[in-house]
């Protein structure tokens, strides 16, 4: 390699001279690819050294220039994608805490206004009693408030009174109110769904009643 070229090139020559700065011992090779590596050097005039004595050798330096190079962009680029993950992480955390923070928030609201519905003290409320109480502008500013345009007071009921029970508790009344929370349009769809599931009983309860009907001419 370049120590063979160093005893067979005639000495003195521009060659060897310019071998001898970048190439002279293991030490100085060293030194010339971390400067390479580095920019204390440039790595072109290393290049046209080593060129000199065969293109293989100035190659091979070429691949550990470009091999140097992609690793220190990927050292760099996962220091930046970590402290990405780690900024993004905190961001989660923090609108976490802030939408739990806003649930609880809308929880006791929610609390509020089923206590002022529940005059009674009965633990639950009736659709009459809803439609009494949205009728009044002030209970209705207050479901605003919370991100519920409620429009039509009965369908409302019938989505939260998930068990057809004729009443909503406490909790069928917060949880269908979270439900539809800042979502006031889903209103209308689950009406419809509710309608079509009723209207599906209602089909098989007759349809029931019919086969036994037949059952009964038959025999």
């Amino acid at each position: 390699g370049v120590a063979g070229y160093f005893l067979s090139a005639p000495q003195g020559s521009m060659e060897v001279q310019r071998l001898e700065v970048y190439f002279d011992t293991v030490w100085r090779t060293m030194l010339t690819l971390f400067m390479s590596m580095t920019g204390g050097v440039d790595w072109r005039e290393a290049f046209d050294a080593l060129e000199t004595v065969h293109w293989f050798y100035a190659a091979l330096f070429v691949l550990f220039i470009a091999c140097s190079a992609l690793a220190v962009l990927n050292i760099i680029t996962s220091i930046f994608v970590t402290d990405a993950i780690e900024v993004a992480q905190k961001d989660l955390d923090f609108r976490m805490r802030g939408e739990l923070e806003n649930s609880r928030k809308v929880v006791e609201e929610l609390t509020k206004i089923f206590a002022q519905m529940d005059e009674a003290g009965h633990g639950m409320v009736t659709s009459d009693i809803l439609v009494k109480c949205l009728d009044a502008s002030e209970v209705r500013a207050q479901f605003a408030l919370l991100g519920l345009e409620i429009t039509d007071a009965v369908s409302f009921f019938r989505v939260l009174d998930v068990d057809a029970g004729g009443y909503v508790d406490i909790s069928e009344f917060v949880m269908g109110c979270l439900r539809l929370k800042g979502h006031a349009h889903l209103v209308d769809l689950e009406v419809s769904i509710l309608e079509i599931k009723r209207m599906l009983q209602t089909a098989v309860i007759e349809q029931r009643s019919l086969a036994t009907q037949l059952s009964t001419v038959r025999g």
